[in-house]
């Protein structure tokens, strides 16, 4: 999963100047049809509720996974091919995005599970 620009020039400034940097509170969960980019395109919201909260257990190794299970419920006809990270459950600011491993395709009424674990993030 990609970092965006922003928060990537946070982390240098915080390593290089000694700058302080807190990511979000919270973290959401987003699905996308295509690359996130660093603003977060191609977001698919056709799901019943909003985007849920996913946490992450603590880094080892430059990397982290998530700690619970998420669902998607009642999705439409589609294929999901990126999840990104938003500050927010609607609007708020992308902070990450990255490929599926293998693409979701999901029909109408479909839900699609996420498995504790399944969603990472490495820093290389």
């Amino acid at each position: 999963m990609a970092i965006t620009i922003a928060n990537r020039n946070a982390e240098l400034n915080a390593l290089l100047r000694a700058t302080s940097f807190a990511g979000p509170a919270t973290l959401y969960l987003s699905l996308h049809t295509a690359d996130p980019g660093d603003t977060g395109a191609s977001e698919y919201s056709t799901y019943t509720g909003t985007r849920p909260v996913i946490t992450f257990d603590a880094a080892g190794s430059a990397s982290s996974s998530s700690n619970v299970q998420i669902d998607f419920a009642a999705m439409g006809a589609t294929t999901i091919t990126y999840v990104g990270l938003w500050s927010a459950a609607s609007a708020g600011t992308f902070q990450a995005g990255g490929p599926l491993s293998a693409s979701k395709t999901t029909n109408s009424g479909d839900t699609l599970r996420f498995a504790s674990a399944a969603v990472a993030m490495a820093i290389s």
